[in-house]
């Protein structure tokens, strides 16, 4: 692993350190920020749940309070007094007493928005009601005296249904009243079977949007009121509801045995409290994944001048540069491009000089192994031309003479060192001809260039040794009945950036041994190993291979790597 590690680029190395010291620093800031902003909603939670609580309750407390002064203004009225004295005497009709209390009850209709109806109920079960009301369910239990006689004191009891509007919901709250002897100034009785009951009907729906009417941002919640540990709203809303994930809080009222309830949803804080901590992670994997990006692009950019040394290097190794890389800085690595670049023109120009001391070697090789080829050339050729005329065969010699005066022109090539494979297809046929001449019957003989190396440059004279060599050695003995028809064959053809050439033909075969040694020193047999050290201070690397099968295909294979 270490050593895969050190191996690596170094823009890689650089990104492999920095990201997971990044990764871990931006998940403790990003866990630190998380549970910091998660105990501020924390905070900021519970102070609004005790502010909006202390809302609530300063309502409520304003809503008792006006009801109380109500009731104390009431019994304390003279009209009160009387009409209750007047129950009391018992010598008055129903309808009397009634009469005797409608002032004391239209005022309390009138003069607190949440009471709805009021009304008073007697020991015999009389109902003493404002004229203005009228009782649409008389069979509600809210008219029975007996109903309220279990009670001490002031009693609320449940929301519920009321006895004088249809569709409309109240809550009861009876105040048993009794006379204080021998004055006659009403009080809350305080035994169980007072004498009168005053029954406020307080307007439910108003009591609900007074406790409900606002809500906070911060959480869901709902508030209700209980009276000796009942709920008054909501029958089924209980302390001890465990349907739903609740928090409860209670405060006691100023009206003893009333207290007012919030219900505090915790799902919505939950949301809230997993929607901050999904925020943190998903800030987190945003600011990573820009500091990744931002850590690979200046590791690539501070590791760019080295890829740009690494390119430079590549490009000398392979002799393509061009001397057009600038540097982009004035730091360490701009000063190392400038000192390559001037060591790189340093270098060419050590090569140029060492190249020119190369051509002249090579023109003075060329000159001396051109000299050690023509004479033995010639000197094979004069004398078939010489048997030619002690045979007196004076018209084949004649023939013979220009054929020869032909391939001596294109040998000698005006001076020239160099020539194309065209012309050393001239070169050859004229060989070939000169040849024929001299051989009872003919070679055939058959010379294929690819078009596109036509006129490629070649040092001269490279074809003819060859098929001298195929002549000599191939074909020795032209009365061998092996061979019906001689045959040689050339092709130069192109392979990617090399050069193929082939001479192949049909005589009694290769001698390997001889072959090869013949490629490595001249001995007595010069031609194959000039031929193969004038291609390679020509063209460069030059292999040359040989593969027989006597008397029916022998060839001579050279490959040139041409680096020009």
């Amino acid at each position: 692993m270490k050593k895969h590690f050190l191996d690596l680029k170094l823009k890689y190395k650089i990104s492999l350190i920095m990201i997971p010291l990044l990764i871990v620093l931006i998940l403790s800031i990003g866990f630190a920020c998380g549970f910091y902003f998660l105990h501020l909603y924390s905070i900021d939670t519970k102070n609004s749940i005790e502010s909006w609580f202390n809302i609530t309750d300063q309502r409520i407390e304003n809503i008792i309070s006006q009801v109380m002064s109500t009731f104390l203004s009431s019994t304390s009225s003279e009209k009160m007094k009387i009409a209750y004295q007047k129950l009391e005497d018992d010598q008055y009709s129903k309808l009397a007493t009634q009469y005797y209390f409608q002032d004391t009850l239209q005022s309390l209709e009138e003069s607190n928005p949440f009471i709805e109806n009021a009304y008073i109920l007697d020991t015999n079960n009389n109902i003493y009601y404002s004229f203005s009301s009228s009782i649409s369910d008389s069979n509600s239990k809210f008219l029975d005296y007996d109903t309220f006689t279990n009670s001490m004191g002031i009693s609320i009891y449940r929301k519920d249904k009321s006895p004088f509007k249809k569709d409309s919901f109240i809550i009861p709250v009876a105040f048993p009243i009794t006379s204080i002897s021998p004055s006659s100034y009403l009080v809350l009785a305080k035994d169980a079977n007072p004498k009168i009951i005053l029954v406020l009907m307080l307007d439910a729906q108003k009591i609900e949007e007074e406790l409900n009417g606002n809500t906070s941002v911060y959480f869901n919640s709902s508030y209700s009121l209980f009276f000796n540990d009942i709920n008054i709203l909501d029958p089924n809303n209980t302390l001890n509801n465990t349907d739903k994930d609740f928090d409860i809080k209670k405060k006691t009222t100023s009206m003893q045995g009333l207290d007012l309830v919030m219900f505090i949803n915790n799902e919505p804080i939950k949301l809230k409290k997993t929607s901050i901590i999904l925020f943190s992670i998903l800030l987190c994997i945003g600011v990573t994944i820009l500091g990744i990006f931002l850590i690979l692009y200046f590791a690539s950019f501070l590791t760019r001048p080295f890829s740009k040394l690494s390119r430079m290097i590549t490009q000398i190794k392979n002799n393509t540069y061009k001397l057009d890389e600038k540097p982009l800085f004035n730091d360490e690595t701009g000063e190392l491009i400038e000192s390559i670049n001037s060591m790189y023109v340093t270098i060419q120009s050590q090569i140029d000089r060492i190249k020119q001391d190369e051509k002249e070697k090579y023109n003075y090789m060329e000159r001396i192994l051109t000299e050690q080829i023509n004479p033995h050339f010639i000197y094979n050729t004069l004398e078939v031309i010489n048997m030619e005329v002690i045979n007196g065969n004076t018209e084949s010699a004649s023939s013979m003479i220009q054929t020869f005066a032909s391939y001596l022109r294109q040998s000698l090539n005006k001076g020239k060192e160099l020539t194309t494979f065209e012309g050393e297809r001239e070169h050859t046929n004229a060989y070939i001809d000169i040849m024929n001449h001299r051989l009872n019957k003919k070679i055939a003989f058959s010379f294929y260039i690819s078009s596109e190396l036509l006129e490629t440059r070649i040092p001269k004279t490279i074809f003819q040794p060859l098929v001298e060599n195929s002549i000599k050695h191939g074909f020795h003995s032209m009365e061998d009945k092996s061979i019906l028809m001689p045959e040689i064959t050339i092709k130069v053809v192109p392979d990617v950036t090399n050069i193929e050439i082939s001479i192949t033909d049909n005589g009694a075969g290769i001698d390997y041994e001889r072959f090869y040694s013949s490629l490595e020193n001249a001995g007595k047999n010069i031609g194959l190993y000039n031929i193969k050290r004038r291609l390679e201070l020509f063209f460069g690397k030059t292999e040359i291979f040989a593969e027989s099968i006597p008397f029916f295909k022998n060839t001579i294979k050279i490959v040139i790597h041409n680096e020009n």
